[in-house]
């Protein structure tokens, strides 16, 4: 299992911090049809993934790097703290079922 982190695009021009984990054992079907399988870090894809709620702040990129730069600590840290314990609690195949209900709570 790889623990992942990325901003995710809004539909309001924002970006929303995201985590999750990615199974290397579950395979996952190409838009050509084709079985692949997570077999390395590039590769990998979020197969349970959460993020903050909508009254949390994201970073919007519509005024360029400047307010990204500015407000990325206030994003990322209740973020990150967050997925910590979403990690925590998602550690292993055996967690799995706990952590698709963490990240649905």
């Amino acid at each position: 299992m790889r623990q992942m982190f990325w901003y995710s695009p809004r539909g309001d021009q924002s970006l929303a911090p995201c985590w999750g984990v990615s199974i290397d054992f579950i395979p996952r079907i190409t838009a050509s049809h084709v079985v692949a399988w997570h077999a390395s870090t590039s590769q990998a894809q979020a197969d349970i993934m959460a993020r903050l709620p909508y009254n949390h702040p994201d970073l919007f990129h519509t005024h360029g790097p400047g307010p990204i730069r500015k407000d990325h600590i206030q994003v990322l840290t209740p973020a990150l703290q967050e997925a910590d314990r979403f990690w925590a609690v998602c550690s292993t195949p055996a967690s799995l079922y706990k952590g698709i209900h963490w990240a649905r709570a």
